[in-house]
């Protein structure tokens, strides 16, 4: 917001003929190329649309080419929508968010939550093809991290991810980070079990409406 207002202030400027002072035009012009940056640096993204709102990832494809490209095969296939997030763990300190499971789809979460909570409890175990050999990555857990979830008995990952709540060292190396949410923060902590990805799909920034990429993890480098 305040980089439209800068830019309203430089166009009434001038429009009335005055000198725009030398630093203005300086720290206007490095915010257009920051925004530049930013836009240019995010070209495709990862959008769910969830019953609190939406939540907007970016994507790795050089860091994890056969995670994302796995995961664009599963978005365009509808794989994501319906499903819930069945797993919200944020004490005694922030940890993840889990979903992505296709069982949920076809479950109802419960009005009570205790229910909920045991409905939830049955879910984790629901993949579909392929299941991919987990990919070794060097970015790190930080905040928004967007991984897929590994299966413990077997090594192997479907459909279903985790993102991350704090920063998680132990996972380093563990999971493979494949995205970085870089809009909808506020959103993804007001996730509760049994709320659903209404709908999946990769977009464009310019495509996006709102000021989202304003909305991310603290600290976010």
């Amino acid at each position: 917001m305040s980089f439209r207002i800068s830019l309203l202030c430089l166009a009434m400027v001038m429009a009335c003929g005055a000198v725009v002072p030398p630093e203005l035009e300086q720290r206007l012009a490095a915010k257009r190329q920051a925004e530049a940056a930013y836009v240019s640096a995010v070209r495709e993204l990862l959008v769910f649309d969830t019953d609190r709102g939406q939540i907007v990832f970016r994507l790795f494809p050089d860091g994890a080419p056969a995670s994302v490209n796995q995961v664009r095969a599963w978005t365009s296939a509808g794989i994501y929508d319906g499903t819930w997030f069945h797993r919200v763990v944020h004490s005694p300190r922030p940890f993840i968010v889990q979903g992505g499971d296709i069982e949920s789809k076809f479950l109802d979460p419960a009005d009570d939550p205790f229910q909920r909570e045991a409905q939830a409890q049955e879910l984790g175990f629901g993949t579909t093809e392929p299941a991919l050999a987990p990919e070794f990555t060097t970015r790190k857990h930080l905040p928004g991290a967007l991984a897929l979830a590994v299966a413990q008995d077997n090594g192997r990952a479907g459909p279903q991810f985790v993102v991350a709540l704090d920063r998680l060292p132990h996972l380093d190396g563990q999971a493979p980070v494949f995205g970085q949410l870089v809009g909808g923060w506020s959103v993804l902590l007001k996730l509760q079990v049994g709320d659903r990805i209404r709908r999946a799909y990769l977009a464009k920034p310019e495509t996006l409406v709102g000021d989202w990429m304003h909305d991310i993890p603290p600290n976010t480098p």
